[in-house]
């Protein structure tokens, strides 16, 4: 009995053993349950972290990036089909800079690290095409940098050198763009990738590039000369006229709405422009004006005299001998001074050079319409809306600010045109109510929908938790507290309690007597025995006569 008190075996199945066969399923599967609930939230607890370090790649630098990961023991994920490479979240930082001192990834062409390894036996024709590829990835690269596009694609076609200026063919390039997802190619988006990539190759023009996108839509094309150019032309100028006149109906329509309130003004505005491109040269020429343009003077002045002469000969050049006549041919000097002036006038003229802008407004229409004026009053204490017509003051007013705003020209056949109508509000009374009824809809079934929920709420807690709950404890309280039938109360006689206490009374007062008496120990003893002796023999009557009796047949 005591080995099975203690053995841990035996009071498990014991304890097991108070229980029926449902109870003992529903405690293990509430067992497992919550087992099952620990080890979901402990490897929650525990699952790494994971970001992204890149995104958007080639297979070629997916494969390339995985062996790094693989040579280097570092888990990852790999996503939308090898695109996107998934590494612990705090190793991304530094796995980038690893990756980008490796050149990776490479995006998806080659660049000039294509010179990295250099071969002696290259050939000239091997080198060039090379070249060739490495500025083709250079620009890939460089044009996915731009927040539109998600990859790009550049072929390039280099013509040969000629000796002739004449045959000498043009650099040509194509772009294709696979843009991201949502994004679109802005106007000025498509000049700035032309002439990026005409500055970074040789004797490229910008109208010799042609992009694309990945869907084959056009976004750029060479320029051509012919019906093409015209086209262009012409679309140019239906553009620049749509926007023009949207410009003018906004500003008709900012100005007025202040007035007569949102959305009960609508304006059209049609432009006659005119593109050709004009320039003329006007002089003026006044003959009543003369002015000095220019004036000059020169004087000139010189003095000289006559040459002394001789006979020709000996005599006259060595000299004269003694005693011969000497003969003096010497003239006088001689002075001269002459003046000229010149004084140049011209005519007064004015020369002008005029050059007319390219889309200047020949003529100018406009249709203004206007609802009508609505007054709000409280009456009652409710407010109340009347619709009355404008009058022809309140519609001159109109019409002269619109004026204004255009740039009304009469003398260049301006018409304008401002009527007040009374305009359909049907569809949007339809709109207003019908949207209404919807949220009505909506919020009658987000009731009914919360509703639902709170019901099956209470009727899960009312009928299946609660009940659970009782159950749990009652199995419980049964578990620790043993059955009513095991349960042994014992009974005790009143005679007996009686009995028990005078006993103890007697002994109290005998103790209480030694003790104050002094009654040796030996005394004591033979007083206990006495009492014992008197109550065995009061008790056991018959045993008591027959020892007596076996006492008087010994003496």
């Amino acid at each position: 009995m005591a080995e099975e008190k203690t053995n841990p075996f035996a009071l498990a199945k014991s304890f097991l053993n108070r229980f029926t066969l449902s109870q003992k399923i529903f405690m293990g599967a509430v067992i497992v349950l919550t087992v099952l609930a620990v080890i979901v939230i402990v490897n929650i607890a525990n699952t790494m972290s994971y970001g992204v370090l890149f995104s958007n790649l080639d297979p070629k630098d997916s494969g390339q990036i995985l062996e790094q990961l693989k040579a280097k023991k570092i888990p990852y994920k790999i996503e939308a089909g090898g695109s996107v490479i998934k590494v612990p979240e705090d190793q991304v930082s530094e796995l980038r800079l690893e990756m980008a001192t490796l050149g990776l990834p490479e995006g998806g062409g080659v660049g000039f690290e294509i010179f990295d390894k250099s071969n002696l036996s290259t050939t000239d024709f091997v080198q060039n095409i090379n070249f060739i590829r490495a500025i083709e990835g250079e620009l890939g690269r460089t044009l996915s940098e731009i927040k539109e596009v998600r990859s790009a694609k550049v072929h390039i076609t280099l013509p040969k050198r000629s000796v002739f200026i004449e045959e000498q063919e043009e650099a040509k390039a194509s772009i294709v763009l696979n843009l991201r997802p949502g994004a679109t190619i802005s106007e000025s988006l498509v000049p700035a990738i032309l002439h990026l990539t005409a500055q970074a190759v040789e004797g490229l023009k910008p109208e010799n590039i042609a992009i694309v996108d990945v869907r084959g839509k056009l976004l750029s094309k060479p320029k051509s000369s012919g019906d093409d150019s015209f086209t262009e032309a012409s679309t140019t100028q239906i553009a620049l006229q749509k926007k023009m006149e949207d410009n003018l109906s906004k500003e008709v329509i900012s100005v007025l709405e202040p007035h007569v309130g949102a959305g009960k003004v609508k304006t059209t505005v049609k432009l006659k422009l005119n593109f050709n491109k004009e320039e003329s040269t006007e002089e003026t020429v006044d003959p009543n004006s003369i002015a000095k343009v220019s004036e000059s003077s020169e004087t000139t002045s010189s003095t000289g005299g006559i040459r002394a002469g001789g006979v020709p000969g000996v005599s006259s050049n060595v000299g004269a001998a003694s005693g011969a006549t000497t003969v003096d041919n010497t003239a006088t000097a001689s002075k001269s001074k002459s003046e000229k002036s010149l004084v140049n006038y011209e005519v007064s003229k004015k020369v002008t050079h005029l050059t007319r802008p390219v889309g200047e407004i020949q003529q100018l229409s406009i249709a203004v319409m206007v609802d009508d004026a609505t007054n709000v009053q409280m009456r009652n204490g409710e407010l109340i809306q009347e619709s009355r017509k404008r009058t022809q003051s309140e519609l001159d007013t109109i019409t002269r600010i619109v004026q204004a705003a255009v740039g009304f020209d009469n003398q260049r056949g301006d018409t304008i045109a401002v009527a007040n109508l009374t305009f359909d509000n049907s569809s949007s009374m339809l709109n207003e109510y019908y949207s209404k009824q919807q949220e009505k809809s909506d919020l009658l079934n987000k009731i009914i929908t919360y509703g639902l929920i709170t019901i099956g709420i209470l009727v899960v807690f009312f009928f299946v938790i609660r009940p659970l709950l009782r159950k749990i404890t009652e199995i419980v309280k049964q578990a620790k507290l043993p059955k009513p039938e095991e349960i042994e109360i014992p009974r005790v006689d009143s005679e007996k309690i009686a009995a028990l206490q005078e006993a103890k009374d007697e002994a109290e007062i005998e103790q209480e007597l030694m003790e104050k008496y002094k009654v040796p120990k030996s005394t004591r003893k033979m007083g206990f025995i006495r009492q014992k002796v008197k109550k065995f023999a009061e008790e056991n009557l018959d045993e008591t006569a027959s020892l007596v009796k076996s006492f008087l047949v010994e003496e």
